[in-house]
């Protein structure tokens, strides 16, 4: 069991059209028996499933994680956004995070704002049954890799990424970038008595 999986955690061995994609970071990875269960939290805000917030879950939780991704390639945002006004991502602390966390537990998933209307119902399937917050109901690796999506509209199609969910996955990688900046800098003006 991964439990960080994220876009950052892919990787492509080479530069060639074809290339193998390699998950990468493994330093929060689990061996684990089919029924253990785990209770550290762990991964990523806009990733963890909601029972590992909840400090019960087992293999189930990266087919969540898995989901989330796939949401954010299909639209160029994450699902679960924390609502607090627009900037909230600037701020530093739990605020953020425990609203991102908050959304995970309790948010809606929203499929009827572009680009969703224009994506496939077989690809809102399984991203809505990857999503479900049930570990229980939720699909399993193997069902995963047998829906229909995957197996027979999973082709990528030969066209290029719609503009706006380009911009958007800039804009949300970029959002990532800023916070780490600012934390840097900050972290850069403290005294050693202020971090301690």
């Amino acid at each position: 069991m991964h439990r960080d999986l994220k876009p950052e955690n892919f990787l492509f061995v080479n530069e060639q059209e074809e290339s193998p994609l390699k998950t990468i970071d493994f330093g929060l990875s689990m061996f684990f028996k089919p029924g253990d269960t785990f209770n550290n939290v762990v991964g990523s805000p806009y990733y963890v499933a909601p029972e590992v917030l909840k400090n019960h879950y087992g293999q189930e939780c990266d087919v969540w994680s898995a989901g989330v991704i796939i949401y954010i390639l299909l639209s160029g945002v994450p699902p679960f956004l924390d609502v607090e006004p627009l900037f909230s991502f600037m701020r530093f602390g739990s605020e953020t995070e425990q609203g991102v966390f908050g959304q995970v537990l309790r948010g809606e998933l929203d499929f009827v704002s572009e680009p969703w209307p224009s994506i496939s119902n077989s690809a809102k399937d399984l991203v809505r049954r990857m999503l479900v917050r049930d570990s229980e109901k939720r699909l399993t690796a193997h069902q995963v890799l047998c829906h229909p999506w995957v197996q027979v509209d999973g082709v990528a199609p030969n066209k290029p990424l719609d503009s706006a969910v380009l911009t958007r996955l800039k804009q949300f990688s970029a959002m990532d970038r800023l916070k780490n900046i600012a934390v840097r800098v900050i972290a850069e003006c403290l005294s050693e008595k202020e971090i301690a």
